[in-house]
């Protein structure tokens, strides 16, 4: 939705190098809750997905209930990403939420003037109204165009991929679960089994994101065996609720830590200042993919599982294939236009090199006290 491209920039912009990563896994842990609360859900107001009575309503009302906690509690916890701030030109910003920061690392941290003297280096600004024109627009998208557009392909294509396989085995698997012929539980219950298990896909993510192994590795191998244990459902025998289960558990394993390893390849791709919005075109593109699963698979399962089962199993071959071309990127280095010690520029003069790549007057560079200088200044962390 809205706030999950946001959430990942936020994460990623505030989060350590170091701790990106796994940083990211741990945020799609959470999604999991979510989908294991759904599921629960189904369980308790819709037992037989919707083949008898239920009570829907009270289903709607429960899944709105997070969404009303959410925004409740981002108002009091949630502070806008340093980075980004920084990029802006806000120091005073930066100041505020590295205090926070700070202060939540170690007990007894005061702000003195000396780290508020350090944080003015961010204070340099380009004038506003060098952006606002229609030809400042076109050019900005002129380079991000030039310089983004291959990367920005091959993920678009790998989560639409993704999107499709996810969206559909969701929709397939409560159908295929409530087609087993010996099973002694109710298919919501075999579907919120199969949800929870997806537990053990996160933990494995992070394991493999602290070992450094490499996000396209992560991406092409889930979803290798994605494919795999899709195309196992359709030879083996699907009146076995204990098979068809662990198949949809090997499938949904894969989930997460594809999602994760993706977002994370998209928040170390782009910068800063388009972040976000990058993060959410791909999530936008993607739900075509999203949307056109159910209504391709409805009327494939009409006329033979199986066939419905492979296209899937397709799709997922189709991202692991995709993840070739993605780009190659390092957790362990900043975010670009991330300001580091380790870095020879910093934000500001990002901002200005990049305005000057697309021939713009560079503006005036502020300061807290309102003087002006020609050029952005040096940098330090």
């Amino acid at each position: 939705g809205l706030g999950q491209p946001v959430s990942f920039a936020l994460v990623s912009e505030t989060m350590p190098s170091s701790a990106r990563a796994a940083a990211l896994y741990a945020l799609a842990f959470f999604g999991i809750l979510g989908y294991m609360l759904a599921s629960f859900g189904m369980r308790l107001f819709l037992p037989d997905l919707g083949a008898t009575a239920g009570h829907w309503r009270h289903l709607v009302a429960f899944t709105a209930v997070p969404s009303v906690l959410c925004l409740l509690l981002s108002f009091w916890l949630l502070e806008e990403s340093p980075s980004f701030l920084a990029v802006s030109g806000d120091s005073a910003g930066v100041q505020r939420v590295m205090d926070k920061i700070a202060a939540s690392n170690v007990s007894g941290y005061r702000s003195s003037s000396q780290s508020t003297n350090r944080w003015a280096v961010f204070s340099a600004r380009v004038d506003r109204d060098a952006g606002h024109s229609m030809l400042s627009t076109l050019a900005a998208v002129s380079v991000l165009v030039d310089q983004y557009f291959w990367p920005a392909l091959a993920i678009c294509t790998v989560d639409t991929f993704r999107g499709f396989m996810v969206a559909g085995t969701a929709y397939t698997f409560p159908k295929l679960l409530s087609q087993v012929e010996d099973s002694r539980f109710a298919p919501a219950t075999l579907d919120l089994i199969s949800q929870t298990t997806a537990i053990a896909g996160i933990v494995v993510g992070v394991m493999l994101a602290r070992s450094r192994v490499p996000h396209r590795a992560v991406i092409g191998t889930a979803a290798v065996a994605a494919a795999i244990s899709l195309l196992s459902l359709v030879v083996m025998n699907r009146g076995s609720s204990v098979l068809v289960l662990l198949c949809c558990i090997a499938v949904r394993f894969t989930y997460h830590p594809m999602h994760a390893a993706l977002s994370t390849i998209a928040v170390e791709t782009f910068p800063t200042e388009f972040r976000a919005t990058a993060i959410g075109g791909y999530h936008l593109v993607s739900k075509f993919g999203i949307v056109a699963a159910p209504a391709i698979l409805e009327m494939e399962l009409a006329e033979s599982t199986a066939r419905a089962v492979v296209l899937l199993a397709a799709a997922a071959a189709c991202a692991g294939l995709s993840s070739l071309a993605l780009p190659a990127t390092d957790a362990q280095l900043p975010l670009k236009d991330f300001a580091d010690p380790n870095r020879t520029q910093g934000p500001a003069e990002r901002a200005a090199e990049t305005l000057l790549k697309m021939k713009l007057p560079a503006g005036r560079c502020r300061s807290e006290d309102g003087a002006t200088y020609g050029t952005m200044p040096k940098l330090s962390a």
